[in-house]
């Protein structure tokens, strides 16, 4: 996943300031979240897959 990708389906669950609700979803911390917005690390592959499941169940959120 592109930090492109992360942050427009971040943001579609979450809004604008969406960096911090994911982590705290995810249970990782905001600095993560933020190092995989900009490419500095690659989010784990499993991120995808989780936020399909956001998108379709959002009620889950």
């Amino acid at each position: 996943m592109t930090p492109a990708e992360l942050e427009s389906r971040a943001k579609a669950l979450y809004g604008d300031e969406w960096q911090s609700p994911l982590a705290r979803r995810i249970r990782v911390d905001a600095r993560t979240v933020r190092r995989w917005k900009a490419g500095e690390r690659q989010p784990p592959k499993w991120l995808a897959a989780f936020l399909d499941l956001l998108e379709r169940y959002p009620a889950e959120r």
